[in-house]
């Protein structure tokens, strides 16, 4: 007996870098708005256990931790989560619902072209 044929659906996958400290509050801020595209579910998300992100804030910036010209280090988990294939809809989701429930100046967010499993 032959399986049904896989569907592919193209998705942006969305890697959000969250320090530990905010976690819950971020991730009761945003999972409520992970739309429901890959069958029945919804708040659709995954992160990694705790990890260390290094940076250093430069002259002009507002360091939401740490001092300008020191290097820092603070304990950051790796969210993940996809969205459907519709440029306007990541744009509304990046500046309506990451950006206000980020704490950080400038959040490390990166965003893949994606396959997702129909």
């Amino acid at each position: 007996m032959m399986k049904n044929k896989s569907v592919w659906t193209p998705s942006y996958r969305l890697v959000i870098f969250v320090p530990e400290q905010d976690m819950d509050a971020f991730m009761k801020a945003v999972s409520a708005h992970i739309p429901s595209f890959m069958g029945p579910y919804d708040h659709v998300a995954w992160w990694s256990e705790e990890g260390v992100e290094q940076f250093r804030a430069l002259e002009g910036a507002q360091p939401a931790q740490g001092m300008v010209g020191q290097v820092e280090r603070d304990s950051c988990r790796r969210v993940e989560l996809s969205l459907p294939y519709d440029q306007d809809m990541l744009d509304r989701f990046v500046q309506a619902v990451i950006l206000p429930s980020h704490p950080w100046e400038k959040p490390v967010i990166y965003i893949y072209n994606a396959q997702n499993l129909a």
